[in-house]
This record gives structure tokens, C-alpha cells and sequence, in this order.
């Protein structure tokens, strides 16, 4: 039976963001939803955003000093009135008519906890021009396909999610996780067995840009991601005692991630901090080569998604925002 239709707020992080700000601004203004709220959640920004920020006053700006985009982020939960929440980086494009379609799917199912749509990377030029670089689909309707989870994005973004989740589940880890924050949070979500939606159209733009702190051309934080995803993926191994298909795929993703450490780590951390790290993930796991044919076909499958995913994008020609 249908419900109410639910109240929705879009939560932005924002440290010196001005220059690509506008666009997710105007993306949110372009709704035309009259009960959406908007939160900027700025920490401490000096290139002119709060300034920026200051000719929308329909926009709800907190500004204060946080440790880091995570923070920010379990403070707009804080700070947000609406019923779903969802998280739109300051260099990102909500899609025209997402929010209809997810407050759409809310109404006619109130027991869902997450809805999501395709999200599509692009990237810029110097002539105003954009790129499609890849789209991502979430496609299990009942709950997360763990492989991308841990083989891919996320797909933190373009994700609705209900309040009550963060009730159940909790928020962020900023003590643990300065990057994997979102990560983190989605496989404990994932692993409550949430009841989820997909729809079938894009719900958001993620721009590839040089001051991105993941998606950017240069990979620099790729050692540091794959530092913590080492600590996560044992994290998670032991809180799943009881389940041992999901351990052994997050065991395969171990050793995935000590192998790219390996290869990524020279020049990007020091070879102390790597011989601890390596030596940790041995003793972990002293079979950890033996599990890498299937990280390997694990991370196959899902490339092979994603490619899918892109072909119909570019199949159903989705516009891509100028840059």
C-alpha cells in the first residue's frame, strides 16, 4: 500500500569547492521539489564559497571546522529534517527529476530502507565539453551484490537512504577510515539485509577531476585506499563468523588489496609502513596468494558489469552535464 510521500534532504560536503559548486547548487534548484531541503555542510572553506553560498538562501549552510568529508557528512544527518537523505558531493550533478522518481518509489513502498539509480563519471575539457567515462548500474532490487562492494565503487552516491538506517546501522567512521568512510558504512548496511530499489535512469553525475580525493586521473590516494581496505576487509572477515561464503569473498579481497598495495605503494607511502602492512596481511592470512585467482575473477565480473553498464549508457545516449 502507498504512503506518504516522504521529505527529502540532499547533504553536501564542502571545503573550498566554489569552483564546481554552482553546478550541484543548480542541480539540486532544477528538483522542483517544494518540500527539498538542502544542506551544505563547509568546513571552514576560504576561496569564496561561503560567499557563493550566501546568494542561495533556500540552501542551509553550516560552517564550521570537521575532520574531513566523513564528519561532514554525520553532521548533515544530524543537521537534516527529511525522512531520506542523500549525499551529493560539491563537485557532483544531482540528475533532473531524480528526486521525483526516488520520492516516487518511497511513496509506493515505505518499508524500503535505500533506493538507487545509475551514476555516470564524467569528465571535463578544456573547451566546456564532457566525457562519459563510465556508468555504474545497481542492479539487485532485494539488497547490495557484494562484489562491487568491495571490487569496485560502492556506489555511495546516487543512493537514497532512509533515516532509520543511520538509527540501525549507525554513521561514519571518521576514527578508522579517513577515505573508506562511505565503504564501511555501506557493507554494514549491506549486511543488515536492507530491503533496496533500482531504478532505471541515472540519479547522479560524479565529475573525474585533479582535485578529486577519489575520483581523480592521477590515483593518488590509491595506496592509502588500499591501506585501509586491508584494515576493513579483516574487520569485517571477523565480524562475520557465521558466514562463511561472505568471508571468503572478503578474504579474496584481502589479498586483492595487498597485492595493489604492493604495486601502488613504492613512492606513495614509506617501505616501513608497507613491511608492517604486508607483514600484518600475511599473518592474517598466510594463504594469501592462493586466494588471488579469485579476487581476480571476482574483479572481473565486476569490470564486466560496469562495461555493460556503460554501453547502455552511451546505447540510450544519457546527456552528460557540460563541464
Amino acid at each position: 500500500m502507498a504512503g506518504a510521500h516522504p521529505s527529502i534532504t540532499i547533504v553536501t560536503p564542502c571545503l573550498n569547492g566554489a569552483r564546481y559548486l554552482v553546478a550541484a547548487l543548480e542541480s539540486v534548484r532544477r528538483q522542483r521539489d517544494p518540500e527539498l531541503e538542502h544542506v551544505v555542510i563547509d568546513g571552514g572553506s576560504t576561496d569564496g564559497t561561503l560567499e557563493l553560498l550566501a546568494r542561495y538562501p533556500d540552501v542551509r549552510t553550516i560552517s564550521e571546522p570537521d575532520l574531513g568529508s566523513h564528519d561532514a557528512l554525520n553532521k548533515g544527518v544530524r543537521h537534516a529534517r527529511g525522512d531520506v537523505i542523500c549525499f551529493l558531493m560539491s563537485d557532483d550533478i544531482l540528475a533532473d527529476g531524480a528526486v521525483a522518481e526516488v520520492v516516487r518509489a518511497f511513496a509506493e513502498d515505505p518499508a524500503l530502507d535505500t533506493v538507487a539509480g545509475r551514476v555516470i563519471a564524467f569528465q571535463g575539457s578544456s573547451n566546456g565539453s564532457s566525457t562519459l567515462v563510465v556508468a555504474r548500474d545497481h542492479a539487485i532490487d532485494d539488497g547490495f551484490w557484494l562484489p562491487e562492494l568491495i571490487f569496485g565503487a560502492p556506489g555511495f552516491t546516487g543512493r537514497f537512504f532512509h533515516r532509520r538506517l543511520f538509527e540501525r546501522i549507525g554513521g561514519f567512521d571518521v576514527g578508522h577510515y579517513r577515505f573508506g568512510g562511505d565503504r564501511d558504512f555501506l557493507l554494514r548496511l549491506a549486511f543488515s539485509r536492507p530491503k533496496a530499489r533500482t531504478l532505471p535512469r541515472p540519479t547522479m553525475y560524479i565529475r573525474i577531476h585533479s582535485g578529486a580525493a577519489t575520483f581523480n586521473p592521477e590515483m593518488r590516494h590509491v595506496a592509502a585506499f588500499a591501506l585501509e581496505n586491508l584494515k576493513m576487509s579483516r574487520a569485517f572477515q571477523g565480524a562475520l563468523s557465521n558466514a562463511p561464503a561472505e568471508r571468503s569473498m572478503l578474504a579474496a579481497w584481502h589479498a586483492f588489496e595487498a597485492l595493489r598495495l604492493l604495486v601502488r605503494a613504492p613512492g606513495r607511502v614509506g617501505l616501513g609502513e608497507l613491511g608492517r602492512a604486508l607483514a600484518c596481511a600475511f599473518r592474517h592470512d598466510p594463504f594469501l596468494p592462493l586466494r588471488l585467482p579469485r579476487a581476480f575473477a571476482l574483479r572481473a565480473a565486476v569490470r564486466a558489469a560496469e562495461a555493460s553498464s556503460t554501453r547502455a549508457a552511451r546505447t540510450e545516449l544519457v546527456p552528460i552535464p557540460a563541464s
